[in-house]
Order: C-alpha cells, then sequence, then structure tokens
C-alpha cells in the first residue's frame, strides 16, 4: 500500500510538472520522465540484494552425518588415526609419508576429521549408533553395518565431489561479485550506494576538466556517461543560467541547480538527491527476470535523431540542460560501429552481464539442491540398513523353514507310496515305518503307513534342526560377506 501511494504521488508530481511548462519551451517540464522512472528501476534493482544460494555447510549436512554414522562403526584401530595430537592438541592432516599420496584418501580426509570432532561430546557415539538402530551392539554388529553402507558413502563422497568441485552447471558465482557489477554500472566505478557519488566518478572516463558536452554529448562527439546515475543528471539536470535551474526536466519535486555546463562541481550531491525521489525499491532479492525487463524498457527509450541517436529531449545542439538545447545523452553515428556502442553502452552491457550471471545461478542452485535431495535420501538409507539386515536374516531363516518343511513332507510322501506298494505280511513288517492292517495270511493292499508315528515324532526336534540349519546359512553368508566386505575395503579408502 505504502509503495503504491508514493507510485500515486510520484504520477501526480510528473504531471504538476509538465502543467506548468512554458508553451514556448523546447525542452519543457516533464518532458523525460518516463526515462527517469526507467533509471530509477535499474538503479534500484542495483540496490537489492543477491543471492548465493546455501551455504555449503548446510549442503552437506546429510553426509556429514553419514561420516559420523560410519566412524561410530568403525574399529578403534582406524580412529586412531585422526586422534588429537601434539602441543596444540589438533587432529592430523593427510599425510602420505614417503608413499604415493591416495587422493581419494586426501579428499576424504576433512570429512573424515569433521566426523571425529562432533563425535567427541559424551555418549555422542552412542547415540548415533541408536539412531542407526544398534541399541547394544556387538563389534560383529557394527562391522555387518558398516560394511552395508559403504556403497551408500561411496555414493554420497561422489555426489559431495562435485558439490565441492563444481562444473560450470554447478559452480556458484559469487554474489559480492555481481553486486559489483550492478553497482559499479548503476552508480560508477567502485560506488556501492547513491550517497557515496562523487563528481569525478559522474564524470566517469571523461577528463578531469569535464564540462557536461563531454559526460551527454552532442551532435559533433558522443557521450561517455558510464553509468545510470550519469544518465540521470544528463537527463534531469537543468543549465543553472536558464531560468536559474529551475526546469522540473524528470520530476516536480526535483531541485533547483546551480549547475553550469562547463562544470561538473556540485553534479554529484544534485544526482544523489534527486535519486531520494525515486520510488521505493523492493526488499526481496534481485531476479534476472526483473533486471532483463528493465534494461529492455530503458533501452525502448532510445530516439533517432538528424546525426544520432539520443535518450531523453534533443532539441538542437547537444545536450547542455538548456530549453532550448536538450536534456539528454546524445551518441553521434558517424563511424561504422558507433550504432552497437549508441544501443548498448558498456554500463547497459554490464547489467545485462550481472542478469546472465544471475539466472546462470538460479540455474545452478537448481542443479545442486537435486544433488542435496540425494544426499538427504541416503542419509535416510543409511540410518534404516539396520532394519534392513534384520529384515534380510528373518526372510533367510523363514525361508529355510518353508524349504525344511517341504522336505518332511515330500519324505512322508513317498515313505507312504512304498508302504502301499508292499501286498503280503511279511514284507510290511519288515518297515518300521509300515503296519499291516490285513491277516496274517492274507495278500493285498494292507499295508499302511504308521501315521501315529509320524504325528508323535517329536516336532520340538525338527523345529530345533531347521533353527540350526538356518542359523548356519545365515552365519555362513554373514561371514561370506564381511570377507568380501574387507576384501573390498583393503582395495579402497575406508569411506
Amino acid at each position: 500500500m505504502q509503495l503504491k501511494t508514493k507510485a500515486i504521488a510520484l504520477a501526480t508530481a510528473l504531471l504538476a510538472a509538465a502543467s506548468v511548462a512554458p508553451a514556448s519551451a523546447v525542452v519543457t517540464a516533464g518532458d523525460n520522465a518516463d526515462v527517469f522512472l526507467s533509471l530509477c528501476s535499474l538503479i534500484r534493482l542495483a540496490e537489492r540484494s543477491v543471492s548465493g544460494g546455501p551455504e555449503t555447510a548446510s549442503e552437506l549436512a546429510a553426509y556429514t552425518e553419514m561420516q559420523q554414522l560410519n566412524s561410530s562403526l568403525s574399529p578403534a584401530t582406524w580412529r586412531k588415526n585422526f586422534a588429537k595430537k601434539g602441543p596444540d592438541n589438533k587432529r592430523p592432516d593427510y599425510n602420505a609419508g614417503t608413499g604415493v599420496v591416495d587422493e581419494i584418501r586426501k579428499r576424504r580426509w576433512p570429512h573424515w576429521k569433521d566426523a571425529e570432532d562432533k563425535l567427541e561430546q559424551a555418549d555422542a557415539v552412542n547415540n548415533k549408533l541408536k539412531s542407526a538402530g544398534l541399541m547394544t551392539p556387538t563389534d560383529g554388529d557394527k562391522e555387518r553395518l558398516r560394511i552395508a553402507i559403504q556403497p551408500l558413502l561411496e555414493e554420497a563422497d561422489s555426489i559431495v565431489n562435485k558439490l565441492e568441485n563444481p562444473t560450470p552447471d554447478l559452480e556458484i558465482i559469487k554474489p559480492d561479485s555481481i553486486k559489483k557489477i550492478l553497482t559499479d554500472a548503476a552508480f560508477g566505478s567502485g560506488i556501492t550506494v547513491p550517497d557515496k557519488l562523487t563528481d569525478n566518478v559522474l564524470a566517469g572516463k571523461a577528463p578531469a576538466s569535464a564540462n557536461r558536452d563531454d559526460i551527454c554529448g552532442k551532435t559533433t562527439a558522443s557521450a561517455t556517461a558510464d553509468s545510470a546515475a550519469a544518465f540521470m543528471y544528463c537527463i534531469c539536470a537543468a543549465e543553472g543560467s536558464d531560468n536559474a535551474g529551475n526546469l522540473k526536466i524528470c520530476h516536480s519535486q526535483q531541485a533547483a541547480t546551480g549547475i553550469r555546463k562547463t562544470t561538473m562541481t556540485d553534479s554529484a550531491s544534485w544526482v544523489k538527491a534527486l535519486i531520494k525521489q525515486c520510488p521505493e525499491g523492493s526488499k526481496e532479492e534481485l531476479q534476472p527476470e526483473s533486471l532483463e525487463a528493465a534494461v529492455n524498457q530503458l533501452q525502448t527509450k532510445l530516439k533517432p535523431g538528424a546525426s544520432g541517436l539520443y535518450y531523453g529531449k534533443f532539441a538542437a545542439n547537444g545536450c547542455t540542460g538548456e530549453s532550448n538545447s536538450g536534456a539528454c545523452v546524445f551518441y553521434k553515428d558517424s563511424a561504422a560501429g558507433d550504432i552497437g556502442k549508441i544501443k548498448e553502452p558498456a554500463w547497459i552491457t554490464q547489467m545485462k552481464l550481472a542478469a546472465k550471471q544471475l539466472r546462470a545461478n538460479a540455474n545452478a542452485i537448481r542443479n545442486r539442491q537435486v544433488l542435496t535431495a540425494r544426499l538427504e535420501e541416503l542419509r535416510r538409507q543409511a540410518l534404516k540398513a539396520q532394519a534392513q539386515l534384520i529384515l534380510a536374516a528373518k526372510t533367510n531363516q523363514q525361508q529355510g523353514h518353508s524349504k525344511a518343511s517341504g522336505a518332511d513332507t515330500k519324505t512322508i510322501e513317498s515313505i507312504k507310496k512304498q508302504c502301499e506298494a508292499l501286498e503280503k505280511a511279511t514284507d510290511c513288517k519288515t518297515k518300521t515305518e509300515c503296519k499291516w492292517e490285513g491277516s496274517e495270511a492274507s495278500e493285498g493292499k494292507h499295508c499302511k503307513l504308521k501315521e501315529k508315528k509320524w504325528k508323535e515324532k517329536p516336532k520340538q526336534e525338527q523345529k530345533t534342526r531347521r533353527r540350526r540349519n538356518a542359523r548356519g546359512k545365515e552365519r555362513k553368508n554373514a561371514n561370506l560377506r564381511i570377507a568380501n566386505g574387507r576384501a573390498k575395503l583393503e582395495k579402497i579408502p575406508l569411506l
């Protein structure tokens, strides 16, 4: 609401400036209000903050937690590598000694040190193990889980390497660098805010004895104005000797100026006061779309003249601020190639560069967010790995039980068929699993399976045997996994 009210007040002021213009004047009050507003937009955008994305520490938070779990699971012999030493009581940096430098281990070393730092607090290791589902773990439990999470850590480490050594699509241009491009273009080289503007900076590349013709241009020479603030001076400041410099070219509240066309003295203080008449800017972070739109809007204000192109109001010979001459930025187009400089002065090119870098940063931030989201998913998987190991063990046990039960059923059916195939009492009685249900002298299908014998066979013994077999198989598999894991870990650095 406050910004809207100020915008309405500004529009009223601009209309008021136009309404008091003398009919005979060539340059009249309010003539350059539209260019003034375009310059105001660029100046306010240059004042806004520039995002650099999240801090690296927050991006790596999930990976840091994974390394803490990994260290908590690692044997004491490994963790001794990071024990604090010496009079400074610091953890050692990577040192290959007389051997070959292991680049992978060297790159991971700072993360291992950081994990040990975070595990120094009392119960930190136990709490980390509990977070992964290990309440009272044995060394074997820890070893199995550590091996299980190694593939997750390998992938996480690959992601971290990309974040720490980014390719162009992941690289964040420093916000301060973009901000400097913006403020240099808006106010002049080295000026970060309008209040620090000086006459010399406003003159820019013009000679020390610069006058208004040098800065703003004329039909015989192009302007050298190299900032939005210098443009604002050229299109808004009236000549002090013309109606006491009281021509309101851009805003009804602009101060009368004592500035003379032959000097730049006091030009900066006058421009600083005029910038305060610009509408207030947003406090939100600067977006590339806003900057691009503002630059394009200003460039639409470029007008053709008899011997060149100009911004503002051109009347006769130049941009002196006199009503019968012009309040403008004039570019002479006599030489081939001048048209490019006219359409895009260096400071506007810099504004476009800043917009390009802002867009590149926005894309890089999105790409990095995809990677950090994957790190978070890997962290969750690492914390759930113990539950997966338990589930896998139960599944293997159940599968072993099912196979044993199936084998018992097949055995009973086979013996039953063997019994029923015997048709003589003497043959049937030789089988302890069979019984003869006919007379001694009779023959035929009288040999049957002793079902009661099988039903009464100790079930607990069968269950015990099946459990023992399943445990033995699981122990064999676990030992094999550990052996394979150890063999692998001997070839690569511990994560």
